[in-house]
């Protein structure tokens, strides 16, 4: 099969937080940073970071880390929008899969990716998701006709229609764990710091 590819969508705003989640302090480096490094340890051909606007430092430490990042459009960054922006950064006749990531998911990395990637090799189905004790999560690979479909999606939850749409063409991948946590809420990024045994700001 060909070329896959990943897909990190990381230009949300982070109204709920009230500051930019994708620079939080995780270790030594960003939540982002933390993020990126293990996406870029799975069998993927090419990484591809989607930004918002006016997130210029973050892509010069994500150039400094030798990935690839794109910005978003000045309007409201739905994630269909970063999905189109994102899909438009890979040249030529673009990639036969790709590999959707969350910038603020540090508990996806290499072993979940690898994972995704071999099944849909082994299965040949069209979509491969991540199921965390019978839940969908991330990563989400899509391939064949719906990498199509990615290219005309609208508003928000676009990725999942589809995956509810064509359930059966969906080749769940199995973890016996909870699904891993993003950061919405400060609340989220005080309690993935403790998972990931990392100071708390200020401590």
């Amino acid at each position: 099969m060909g070329r896959v590819v990943g897909l990190m969508l990381a230009a949300g705003r982070s109204r709920r937080l009230g500051r930019p989640k994708q620079s939080l302090p995780f270790g030594d480096r960003t939540l982002l940073e933390a993020t990126v490094t293990g996406a870029r340890q799975a069998p993927l051909d090419d990484l591809v970071v989607v930004l918002g606007p006016e997130m210029e430092p973050m892509a010069r430490r994500l150039a400094a880390m030798g990935v690839r990042s794109v910005e978003t459009p000045p309007t409201a960054p739905a994630c269909s929008l970063s999905i189109r922006t994102g899909l438009a950064a890979f040249p030529g006749a673009g990639p036969e899969a790709v590999v959707l990531l969350l910038g603020d998911q540090p508990g996806v990395g290499a072993p979940e990716i690898r994972a995704v990637v071999e099944s849909w090799r082994a299965s040949g189905k069209p979509l491969v998701v991540g199921r965390y004790r019978g839940e969908w999560a991330h990563p989400f690979l899509l391939s064949g006709p719906y990498m199509q479909g990615l290219q005309s999606l609208e508003g928000e939850k676009g990725v999942w229609r589809i995956l509810e749409a064509n359930a059966d063409q969906v080749e769940p991948v199995a973890f016996d764990r909870p699904v891993p946590r993003d950061v919405d809420l400060w609340e989220d990024y005080l309690a993935l710091l403790a998972e990931f045994g990392l100071p708390q700001p200020g401590l």
